[in-house]
């Protein structure tokens, strides 16, 4: 007989005693953290405190998401039919 056992990881997001929302895996070791900066947008942080990325309004009101060096991965907005449509950079 074999018997075959396959490992996943599972994430559950929790809040911790300040408001902000973290990842924790299946053992409860934090992944990320997300908090807002002094704009009030919010950013996730890795488990050492390196900002992963940032989520800010751009003039047209789309949702833009950046990396820790403020480059545009991707930009969040509507389409004709109200629909949300994720675009990457390019």
């Amino acid at each position: 007989m074999l018997f075959a056992v396959s490992g996943y990881s599972q994430i559950t997001y929790k809040k911790d005693w300040q408001g902000n929302t973290i990842a924790v895996d299946n053992r409860g070791n934090t992944i990320a953290t997300q908090s807002t900066d002094w704009q009030g947008n919010p950013v996730w942080k890795d488990d050492r405190g390196n900002v992963i990325s940032t989520q800010k309004k751009d003039w047209q009101g789309n949702t833009t998401s950046e990396d820790d060096r403020g480059n545009t991965i991707s930009t969040r907005k509507k389409d004709w039919q109200g629909n949300t449509v994720v675009e990457d950079n390019r």
